[in-house]
């Protein structure tokens, strides 16, 4: 199931921003709000980044940054593990299963589970 980014709001996510840092690895930050073209997010490495030494030093402001999804590599966030889903059946919870593969969908969006034939070479 995937979840859903409102979920997270005020909470901590992992975000990968390129623009911050060359390694491809996802930082903390605080998910504020959600647009439509971006994440509003807070954290000290963003402040380190884009604001100044006077800026950041202003005790009395909280900034949030607005990083349109453009700029963004990854976000993140824990997801319930198999011993948290078995856990939740076995307190009552409903857990719907998959039990056949899924249909792949044609261009046209209608469902196939027809196998295609395998490819074979000319000589």
């Amino acid at each position: 199931m995937i979840p859903n980014l409102s979920a997270y709001i005020n909470k901590t996510i992992l975000v990968c921003i390129p623009a911050l840092a060359e390694d491809g690895k996802c930082r903390p930050f605080t998910l504020v709000a959600i647009e439509m073209i971006g994440l509003w997010l807070e954290g000290p490495v963003l402040e380190e980044r884009y604001l100044t030494h006077q800026h950041r030093d202003s005790a009395a402001r909280d900034w949030k940054f607005f990083v349109p999804y453009s700029h963004l590599a990854c976000v993140a966030m824990p997801t319930a593990t198999a011993t948290s889903v078995a856990t939740a059946t076995s307190s009552g919870s409903r857990v719907q299963a998959i039990s056949a593969p899924e249909a792949k969908q044609d261009a046209k969006g209608a469902a196939s589970t027809k196998p295609k034939p395998p490819k074979t070479k000319r000589g």
